[in-house]
């Protein structure tokens, strides 16, 4: 283990909800899940950061078990052909640890892949 990675460290993870809002309200049970086991055996903490559409990132602004929220703009930056790879780029800046994926989609995974 590194000693970024020693007990009382905190494991960044970023969700990237999906795309459709009754999706995105439900994945929010994915969120409570995660926060109510933040705590690992081994000492470390999850910590939890949603990558969530600009349209629905309202929802989840005020959301206690969240620690950063990424607005996704898929009209501007994260649209079009190279908007994946632009949403991974944004991503790797904040050094998540693990990526879950709401959206079974290739963008998402093309964002995944180039976050890091």
């Amino acid at each position: 283990m590194t000693e970024q990675e020693t007990a009382g460290s905190e494991i960044k993870v970023m969700l990237v909800a999906p795309n459709w809002l009754g999706d995105a309200v439900m994945f929010s049970a994915l969120i409570e899940y995660l926060h109510t086991n933040r705590d690992l055996s081994d000492g470390r903490k999850l910590v939890l950061q949603l990558a969530v559409r600009t349209s629905w990132a309202p929802l989840f602004k005020d959301d206690h078990r969240i620690e950063r929220i990424v607005p996704v703009d898929r009209g501007g930056r994260h649209g079009g052909l190279l908007g994946g790879w632009n949403l991974g780029t944004d991503l790797r800046c904040l050094k998540p640890k693990a990526i879950l994926l709401g959206p079974p989609s290739l963008r998402a995974g093309l964002a995944a892949l180039r976050s890091g």
